[in-house]
């Protein structure tokens, strides 16, 4: 599985809306009838595993599921937006000949896009704009960036430099995509790069991104020491308005994955591994620095998004589960508040937003 897992919360800002709305209205505060978070319908984006054991991309909506590929082919969602009744998606599949393709459906169905994408990651909706984010083939072996508006394509870069596109977002027109280049942690305002300060540290990069007003929080990863590299000793670190902030953890390395803003707090959602292999990787997210372990039993978790609504928080990701001699079985999880929620009975739940009924 492709290791570009990105999380988008578009319908989050609805959320927030209504609460301050209501909040406002009331004309004096009540003890005994605290305001309430909005009612919110929960959209999940991940895969299942069909009967022959490929991928399929699925989506769940209050927990019910919807497949929006057959089970011939591996495919998989990384990014959900929802505007109204409509569902759009973002993800990557197979050919038959075994290659890597970006993908982006409107309820279900194909969406065209220029070029040739090796994986859309991320996917938003503003006004009735669709903008999607990830990577096109070039006559270069590196990967190159790029967004689409409506299906046209907007290149980054050119693959003559190594990058990396890992999210997007989208606020008032101005498209932010995250990603690296090299070893550091950058990301573009509209095409125009932003390397991000990385300080000691011989490896960042970044993963995850969101604006806040005319603030822009980006969630990654820095790395140190006599063995930094790619997924070693890896701290979680987020920057806000170029600011690195490193946020601590007793465990020994973290794959960050998710960032969301609500009101002044600061959430991410991280998947963290004991390098030595004596205890099971762990899903995390921090509140403003403040880390919640999200646990299944001795079984491993992880975890790939991150919406809040009020003081509800959800977090979705996999548990694994021993199999005997085989493989281990992965499975979709949706915690609110730490309490999980199995999805279905294998497969993996990589995206989440909110949407206010």
């Amino acid at each position: 599985m492709s290791p570009k897992l990105i999380i988008n919360l578009p319908g989050y800002f609805f959320s927030v809306i209504i609460l301050i709305f209501l909040t406002q209205s009331c004309k004096k505060s009540n003890p005994n009838n605290p305001v309430k978070p909005a009612i919110v319908d929960v959209y999940v984006g991940g895969y299942t595993n069909g009967p022959s054991g490929k991928k399929v991309a699925t989506y769940w909506k209050n927990g019910s599921a919807k497949g929006v590929s057959d089970s011939l082919l591996d495919a998989l969602i990384y990014s959900i937006a929802v505007q109204n009744t409509d569902v759009y998606l973002a993800g990557e599949g197979l050919t038959p000949h075994a290659l890597q393709i970006g993908r982006c459906w409107k309820n279900g169905i194909p969406m065209p896009l220029e070029d040739s994408p090796t994986t859309v990651s991320a996917v938003a909706i503003e006004g009735n704009d669709v903008f999607a984010g990830g990577m096109y083939r070039t006559s270069h072996p590196n990967p190159a960036i790029c967004y689409w508006k409506n299906g046209v394509i907007s290149k980054i870069t050119d693959g003559t430099t190594a990058s990396y596109q890992w999210g997007m977002a989208v606020n008032n027109g101005d498209v932010y995509t995250v990603g690296g280049m090299g070893n550091q942690a950058t990301y573009w305002k509209n095409n125009t790069l932003n390397l991000l300060p990385k300080g000691d540290s011989i490896f960042t990069e970044a993963h995850a991104i969101v604006t806040n007003g005319s603030d822009v929080y980006v969630a990654g990863m820095a790395s140190s020491g006599p063995n930094a590299s790619w997924l070693k000793n890896n701290a979680v670190v987020y920057w806000k308005n170029g600011v690195e902030i490193p946020l601590t953890t007793n465990l020994k390395s973290a794959f960050v994955t998710g960032i969301t803003v609500s009101a002044n707090d600061v959430y991410i959602a991280a998947s963290c591994i004991d390098t030595t292999g004596i205890e099971p990787g762990v899903a995390v997210y921090w509140k403003n620095g403040v880390a919640t372990e999200l646990h299944d039993g001795k079984n491993a978790t992880s975890a790939f998004g991150i919406a809040v609504n009020g003081k509800d928080v959800y977090v979705v990701g996999y548990a694994e589960r021993p199999n005997g001699v085989e493989a281990p079985i992965y499975i979709p999880v949706l915690w609110k508040n730490g309490v999980p929620t199995e999805l279905a009975t294998s497969g993996g739940a990589l995206c989440i937003t909110l949407v206010p009924r």
